[in-house]
């Protein structure tokens, strides 16, 4: 197996997908490195719809409840971050056909999941993430954003979720089968952008350079707090427009980042920021993808 990133420090394997992966939660984590974040406050409750869990013969009572439970808290979470709710209800459906994956259908506004990973909710609250993200993107930014902007997008919604649970690992998760790590994302690490080995390809180097985007956003988190990095990412997200994106860049996302940078506290974080930006080679120019 291949691996990348910064030397004698944070490794990740080259193909972390969950098509070639069976995951299940990692016994032993307990809570350390995790913060208490920021409860979630109720009045944000009434603009979540109840998420739709489908009969499924892999469901207990128990886990359909804690679907449903942690679906609607991911929602509350990011109404209070200031990403507007889809009205319409999240339906939750598990096929046993699909095999070790799981993918959104705007057709319904629901998330289907393959019932080998039923257990790992974790999976679910990702989709639900990655639907609410896009949807916060401007209408004229929004049809580019993921095909253009994929490790970027995907960074995001790794942040918004470690940053939800208050945790930069991804909720413990152990991956088997071909995969012999403890955690498929984390974002306490050191990558940064550099030369990739030649035979890294999509998707492989999408998901390694997600792992730089996050690992930038979680750094912002901890000089900022959580309430102004979020606010700030979700920010920099919304004031993309069609223009900023080129198909072999990162185009302009970095320097909205600092834009963003600039509304929050008179701007005295700019400079932070990017000192942190620079430890992982992204500049206000936008390194390569």
């Amino acid at each position: 197996m291949k691996w990348f990133g910064t030397p004698a420090r944070v490794f990740f394997p080259i193909a972390v997908s969950l098509a070639t992966a069976v995951c299940v939660p990692a016994a032993g984590l307990g809570d350390q490195g995790r913060d208490q974040g920021r409860p979630v406050q109720t009045s944000f409750a009434a603009l979540c719809p109840e998420a739709r869990v489908m009969p499924s013969p892999v469901l207990s009572p128990s886990l359909k409840h804690y679907i449903e439970s942690d679906v609607k808290s991911v929602c509350e979470y990011l109404a209070r971050v200031g990403v507007k709710p889809d009205p319409r209800p999240i339906e939750i459906s598990f096929n046993p056909r699909l095999i070790d994956t799981a993918y959104y259908a705007g057709t319904g506004h629901r998330i289907v999941v393959a019932t080998s990973l039923a257990v790992d909710i974790e999976v679910i609250l990702r989709q639900y993430v990655h639907v609410a993200l896009h949807s916060a993107v401007s209408d004229e930014a929004r049809s580019v954003y993921v095909s253009l902007f994929p490790s970027i997008h995907s960074g995001l919604v790794n942040y918004f979720l470690a940053s939800f649970h208050g945790y930069p690992v991804s909720r413990g998760i152990a991956c088997k089968n071909t995969l012999d790590v403890a955690f498929i994302r984390r974002l306490d690490n050191d990558l940064a952008y550099e030369q990739l080995p030649y035979r890294v390809v999509w998707p492989e180097k999408r998901d390694i350079l997600a792992q730089v985007w996050g690992g930038l956003f979680w750094d912002i988190r901890k000089a900022l707090g959580q309430e102004k990095a979020d606010k700030m990412l979700l920010a920099a997200l919304r004031s993309l427009r069609a223009s900023d994106f080129r198909a072999d860049s990162a185009g302009r996302y970095p320097k909205r980042l600092l834009d963003a940078a600039r509304l929050v506290d008179g701007g005295r974080h700019v400079a932070a920021i990017e000192k942190i930006m620079q430890r992982r080679n992204i500049q206000a120019s936008g390194p390569d993808e």
